[in-house]
């Protein structure tokens, strides 16, 4: 059975989402894809991975109200 091929996504655009603090399941859920498979991506394309302790500074300063808002 041939693998499947994973869908072209645009990375400016998902490279300028994730600097601007948008989470990386965000982000795979809009491009439908897994976050290991697009964490993958980022990694080809020398885009540096927050950790949990950045995740987190990323969402300081916004309720979990707007931060759905925002990223869901």
């Amino acid at each position: 059975m041939p693998r499947k091929r994973m869908p072209e996504i645009p990375r400016d655009e998902a490279l300028a989402r994730y600097r601007d603090g948008q989470p990386m399941a965000s982000l795979a859920r809009r491009y439908g894809v897994s976050a290991g498979w697009l964490t993958a991506r980022f990694r080809e394309w020398d885009e540096p991975l927050r950790g949990r302790a950045e995740a987190q500074r990323a969402r300081r300063g916004m309720t979990p109200t707007e931060w759905r808002l925002r990223y869901e």
